[in-house]
């Protein structure tokens, strides 16, 4: 599950089915991201319409304004389903990867579209059961403070007063209150370790509610 873009940041859409899934994160990938042109057309002069995510189009968004202004954005669930899209709609291409030309029969009209070359993704990779312990791991909560002065930071100080590096903190309309946020953070050690274990302990007193996520080895 994609979860962070170097240029574009939070994946949002991932945060929020992360807090309603029974899943377990247990690995991290950072891989490079390339996007390319495709179509069944050969001439870029006749696209009127682009499918992509809208991930992959705010990525490319300078690309397009050069290229091709005025085209008509659809956004659908992804670069895949926007390649199949441009495949049957005449006058179209889809922002999406080389695998996807080959796979749909699709011209590559041109490639590296995206504006920047260090563009990167983080993935989730999701199973269902825990990990154990690595030499360097991370770990992902989701959580909630309770309404009053002082309550994030009274969160954070466990982290602080362990040496716990606290490598991100992201945090998330709660769908079912107005107002109020669902705090993501991810954090450097495994939650069945002691350090971790005691930490969390002590921010349990700051939350009105906590889900790990998950303990996994840190590709970085």
């Amino acid at each position: 599950m994609p979860i962070e873009n170097s240029t574009e940041g939070a994946v949002t859409y991932t945060y929020d089915e992360l807090l309603e899934a029974d899943v377990k994160i247990v690995g991290e990938k950072y891989l490079r991201i390339t996007y390319s042109i495709l179509s069944v057309e050969t001439d870029m002069k006749k696209v009127r319409k682009l499918y992509s995510h809208p991930q992959s189009f705010a990525q490319c968004k300078e690309w397009i304004r050069k290229n091709l202004p005025g085209v008509e954005l659809h956004n659908v669930a992804s670069t895949s389903l926007a390649a199949e899209a441009a495949s049957w709609d005449k006058f179209s291409a889809a922002i999406s990867s080389e695998t996807s030309a080959a796979i749909y029969k699709l011209n590559v009209l041109e490639s590296g579209i995206e504006d920047s070359r260090q563009n990167y993704t983080r993935f989730f990779v999701i199973g269902g059961s825990d990990t154990l312990p690595t030499e360097k791991d991370k770990t992902s909560i989701v959580c909630a403070v309770r309404d009053r002065p002082g309550a994030l930071y009274n969160l954070l100080r466990p982290f602080h007063d362990a040496g716990i590096n606290m490598t991100k903190i992201e945090s998330r309309p709660d769908k079912k209150k107005m107002w109020e946020y669902n705090f993501f953070i991810d954090f450097i050690g495994h939650k069945d370790t002691t350090v971790v274990r005691q930490a969390m302990e002590k921010m349990k007193e700051e939350l009105i509610f906590l889900k790990i996520l998950g303990s996994y080895p840190a590709e970085k």
